[in-house]
C-alpha cells in the first residue's frame, strides 16, 4: 500500500485527488469525477 501511496503523491493535482477518490476511498470513476467537478470522459481519457 504504501508504494501506491507514494505514487499517488507525486502525481499533480487533479490527477491525484482523482487517484486517492478512487484507490484509496473506492469510489466510482463516475463518482470521483462529479466529487472534483470533472466530467467522467475527461477522467477516462487522462488515465489512458
Amino acid at each position: 500500500m504504501r508504494w501506491v501511496q507514494a505514487e499517488i503523491a507525486a502525481l499533480d493535482s487533479p490527477d491525484r485527488e482523482f487517484r486517492e477518490l478512487c484507490l484509496l476511498q473506492d469510489r466510482t470513476y463516475d463518482g470521483a469525477a462529479a466529487i472534483l467537478g470533472l466530467s467522467p470522459e475527461v477522467t477516462q481519457e487522462r488515465d489512458q
